[in-house]
């Protein structure tokens, strides 16, 4: 069974049959496969929407395949920790199915911090960073060969010359890059 989403990415199925298990995958030209959802009909009597409000979640997660820095949200840090904070697993291991799905993949993943603190002190945060997601990504079972890590420090701020702490916090996170991309297109 399949379908189209609208532009604003969402859809939903027609006539599903009821005391099935079904899993869901979304694909697109020129996308990494995503991840897959899992959820059942079983026991529902009646007409039923299927989303977050009533304890699902079927959103799907899709990478773009370019060269482009991949912004994936929620990857952020406290202030002068390289600690990977608990929404940052979960979009971590969104990540994970993705490279699973597509083992051919081999990305760059680049750690940021924001501007206080001395370059010196801010490019070894950076890079225990970016190790704390490799760390992670292998233990998930991604192989160590799929996987390089940059500290930038402060070098590549997502807001220049931030001032609030809302700021300075979009500025400390981790970005990825596809390196491999011309082997997937």
């Amino acid at each position: 069974m399949t379908t189209k989403s609208d532009k604003d990415g969402k859809y939903e199925f027609k006539n599903l049959k009821r005391d099935i298990n079904y899993t869901l995958q979304s694909s697109k030209e020129k996308f990494l496969t995503s991840e897959e959802k899992k959820f059942t009909t079983n026991g529902v009597k009646y007409d039923k929407t299927f989303n977050k409000s009533n304890g699902y979640d079927l959103d799907l997660f899709m990478i773009a395949v370019t060269k482009e820095e991949i912004d994936i949200p929620n990857i952020y840090y406290d202030y002068n920790k390289a600690d990977l904070r608990p929404e940052s697993k979960e979009e971590l291991d969104k990540l994970v199915n993705i490279l699973k799905e597509n083992p051919k993949i081999k990305i760059m993943i680049n750690s940021h911090t924001d501007s206080r603190g001395t370059h010196a002190y801010n490019q070894d945060l950076s890079e225990r960073r970016a190790q704390s997601v490799v760390d992670y990504l292998i233990e998930k079972g991604i192989p160590k060969e799929s996987l390089k890590s940059k500290g930038w420090a402060a070098t590549s701020p997502k807001i220049k010359n931030a001032k609030t702490e809302e700021e300075h916090q979009a500025n400390r996170r981790t970005t990825f890059n596809i390196l491999n991309v011309e082997d997937l297109k």
